[in-house]
């Protein structure tokens, strides 16, 4: 009971801007997000209809936030207007120093439990791929049609888990700490954002991501940050091994 009330005490003490905020949530694009969207509210640039950003005034000397800076100054010296993917680009080796923070606060996993987690989630997925194809067999199935069907499968199944891996359980409680403790934030991003300063619009952005402006006043700029899903949305699967159905 000690342990874990000393546990609750140093997670109810994590401060968290809201860039460190969002890379717990969702690593770099998200907290790159909410620091566009804490910049559009004090109107140092702007969201135009077609999802790009554009400047609109030099960043004033009180802006001090070192990531706030390197992403001000990518829209400011871009020739043009930039799409949020071309800026998540370029901020991108800026988030280091939030990863770097995160970790050394124990809310995010190293390197070494990456690879083993990794590892582990691989193991299983290969086990359980392995494990199918024997009880196929064993029913009199021709698996010989199921093999690579079944790993276009598994394999992207397995690196959609991996990537998904980035928290520790302490980092998990902090980011539950904070959806619970900001739902009015939530509600005022969704139907009021002006009423919000940029710190906490930009604070609930990177909790609970982009969508909380879709919809409301803020809706095209919850729609440019919506991240961008590639591929084939639906893969069929192995239907009894007679043939196996894949993405068009």
């Amino acid at each position: 009971m000690m342990v874990e009330s000393r546990t609750g005490e140093v997670l109810s003490s994590v401060e968290l801007s809201p860039a460190e905020a969002g890379y717990l949530a969702a690593r770099g694009p998200r907290a790159i997000g909410a620091t566009l969207v804490g910049l559009a509210h004090m109107r140092l640039i702007e969201f135009r209809e077609d999802g790009k950003v554009v400047p609109v005034k030099p960043a004033p000397a009180r802006l001090t936030d070192p990531f706030q800076r390197s992403v001000m100054d990518f829209v400011s010296l871009s020739k043009g207007p930039s799409s949020v993917e071309d800026i998540e680009k370029d901020a991108e080796p800026a988030t280091e120093d939030l990863r770097q923070r995160l970790q050394a606060l124990g809310l995010l996993l190293d390197e070494t439990a990456l690879w083993l987690g990794g590892l582990a989630i691989a193991g299983a997925s290969l086990s359980a791929f392995v494990a199918l194809l024997v009880l196929l067999a064993a029913n009199g199935h021709d698996i010989s049609k199921c093999v690579l069907p079944g790993l276009s499968i598994a394999v992207p199944v397995a690196v959609w888990l991996i990537s998904r891996r980035h928290r520790t359980r302490h980092g998990n409680a902090v980011l539950k700490r904070l959806q619970d403790d900001h739902v009015a934030l939530k509600e005022s991003a969704e139907h009021a954002p002006v009423l919000l300063t940029p710190a906490d619009l930009a604070q609930a952005v990177a909790i609970y991501g982009p969508a909380v402006l879709e919809g409301g006043p803020l809706d095209d700029v919850g729609r440019a940050l919506k991240p961008k899903r590639n591929g084939c949305g639906a893969c069929g699967g192995c239907g009894g091994c007679g043939g196996c159905s894949g993405c068009a």
